[in-house]
This record gives structure tokens, sequence and C-alpha cells, in this order.
């Protein structure tokens, strides 16, 4: 029924998609997003070409909520408000659901975006200027040896990546990290 308030939530890629669900329905009330990633800025355009004018209040329904540390909420561009971004104290990992909660099943305190995310959003920031073919390159090359690293050889939405892919993926994304290493104050 049109009376019904829907509420839309997902973690992580259940979070951008959840994202996405709510910008093209009007029957969503609110959308959760916990540790959800955001858009490419081809995506967030398309989006906006679409919505018009339904653009602005879509995503004013769209909240995130991760750990302080978390690393993937930050990967790309936001489509959620500034003012709609929220932080959690996180005891274990920083990915988990779970890691906003103690353990009594109860959220963490409220607090600032840790450094390692923001770290993580620097150098996703720097990715998201690159062309879209160089940066499905670095992206993909990452996503290659992430999943072989963590044992998880089953590529992510069906996406498979070359050797010659991950290569060129490597070289472009340790280029790009390497320009983003933290400034030390160690003159001396």
């Amino acid at each position: 029924s049109k009376n019904t308030a829907v509420i839309l939530s997902g973690h992580s890629k259940g979070g951008n998609k959840a994202q996405f669900v709510a910008m093209h329905t009007d029957v969503a009330a609110e959308c959760y997003s916990f540790d959800g990633q955001g858009f490419s800025q081809e995506a967030l355009t398309a989006l906006k070409r679409r919505h018009g004018k339904r653009f602005e209040a879509r995503r004013q329904k769209i909240y995130s909520l991760s750990a302080d540390n978390d690393y993937i909420n930050v990967i790309g561009e936001r489509l959620i408000p500034e003012n709609q971004i929220y932080y959690f104290r996180s005891d274990i990992g920083y990915h988990y659901l779970e890691a906003m909660l103690d353990s009594n099943g109860k959220i963490h305190p409220q607090c600032e975006q840790g450094e390692l995310s923001r770290y993580i959003e620097s150098i996703s920031e720097k990715l998201m200027r690159l062309s879209p073919s160089v940066r499905r390159y670095a992206t993909l090359g990452i996503m290659n040896i992430l999943q072989k690293i963590l044992g998880r050889q089953t590529p992510v939405n069906g996406d498979t990546v070359s050797v010659k892919e991950t290569i060129a993926g490597i070289a472009v994304a340790v280029n790009t990290l390497l320009r983003n290493l933290p400034k030390t104050a160690n003159k001396g």
C-alpha cells in the first residue's frame, strides 16, 4: 500500500544496493547504509539526470552508519549528505556489522571518523579522479589481490581479472598509494 513506510537497509555492498534502491523508488521512507560504499561520479551523474528534482529529496532519506575505521564506506563518491554520515567506535575489526556493537549488543558511542578510514578515503578520492578505464584497472587489480590474500577465489559480481589486468591495476594503485602516503615530520 502507498501508506506503508518501507525502510531499506544493508551492510557493505548491501548498503550500497540499499542506497541505489532508495534512489529509484518513492515508497522508501528511510534507508540505512551500514558500511556501504558510494558510487562512481558517472553513476551519480546518471542518477541526477534520471531523477532530476527528485534526486535531492530521495538522497535526504539515506543515512550512513559505519564503524569509526571502516574502510569500505569511504570508497567511491558519496551519495549520502555529509550531515547524515555517522561513525561509531568499534572494538573488533572494522568492516563487520557487529563492530559497532558492544558485548551486550548495544551500539557503541558515536565518534569521529577514524584515521584509517580517512586515509582510505583520501586514496579513494585520488582513484575516483582517474579515467573510468584506468580506474577499472586499478580497482579490479586491487580487488583481485585482496581476494587472493583473503582466500576468496570467487570474483565479486562475476568479474574476472586477467594477470595482465592485475599487474597493470597494481601498478596504477601502487603509484596512487605512494603519492598519498601520510607525510611524517621526521626531519632530523
